[in-house]
């Protein structure tokens, strides 16, 4: 699986390494360079709304479009077994009927609306990584031979600092998937409240996440106010928090 992706990755840096020479990244002159950052970007089209920018978003997006399929099959669809199956045991609830990854006939329907609406947010949300990531790269290596750039912009593409790109893929998508699974099946079931609960490992929760946590219960159809969450890690990177449900009327006092 990370083989794959990281695979897709690399064929996507050959392609963006040969629109960077095609713009004349590599003949930028040293007076250009001088100014700074945004004279570089300007100078090849990787602005805000640059023709560059546009056209590797774009490729981005189809790239993202390969991923996602892997990402879902191996990392998302065991997140939704695992919290859905979870939390009908925590409450008591039937057990969630679950097929193949693909097979949505044979899935609770709040699969199929994981894989639709989280799908997309993947794509779009990793093409607009990539296009960040893209722009620090062109100024950090500016000065790097041109021999030698398509081999850092891989490098660079795969790892994270010191952490594979996949594993911090594979970290978020899991909780991501596993309380999105919960979220899912327990509304499936008439949950009526939830709240935020904060896991105290490292790191510890960031200060919106603390927030929620320290609101307690809300209506179960309402976004936690300080992160805009539906569920705990929809949209956080590394967010180790989930959440707990309640299907009574009224709001409950512990």
């Amino acid at each position: 699986m990370a083989n794959r992706i990281h695979g897709i990755l690399q064929d996507f840096s050959d392609e963006v390494y040969d629109d960077l020479d095609e713009e004349g990244y590599f003949e930028i002159s040293d007076e250009t360079k001088a100014l700074g950052i945004m004279a570089v970007l300007a100078a090849i089209g990787l602005g805000t709304r640059g023709k560059l920018t546009k056209k590797i978003y774009k490729k981005a997006l189809a790239k993202n479009e390969k991923v996602w399929p892997i990402v879902y099959k191996d990392i998302s669809y065991p997140g939704l077994i695992k919290g859905s199956t979870r939390v009908a045991k925590r409450y008591s609830l039937p057990k969630p009927q679950i097929g193949s990854p693909l097979d949505f006939n044979k899935n609770e329907l709040f699969v199929r609306q994981y894989y639709e609406q989280h799908g997309l947010e993947f794509v779009k949300s990793m093409s607009e990584t990539d296009i960040k990531r893209l722009r620090g790269y062109v100024w950090m290596d500016r000065n790097v031979p041109k021999e030698e750039f398509l081999d850092s912009l891989k490098s660079k593409y795969i790892f994270d600092g010191e952490e594979s790109r996949f594993a911090r893929i594979f970290k978020t998508e899991t909780q991501r998937a596993d309380n999105g699974g919960s979220r899912g099946y327990v509304e499936q079931n008439g949950a009526t409240w939830k709240r935020r609960i904060g896991r105290y490992v490292y790191p510890w929760p960031r200060p919106s996440h603390q927030a929620d946590i320290d609101i307690g219960w809300i209506p179960f159809d309402e976004r936690y106010p300080n992160t805009d969450e539906m569920f705990s890690a929809e949209s956080e990177i590394n967010c180790y928090c989930h959440d707990e449900y309640a299907f009574t009327e009224e709001m409950p006092t512990d």
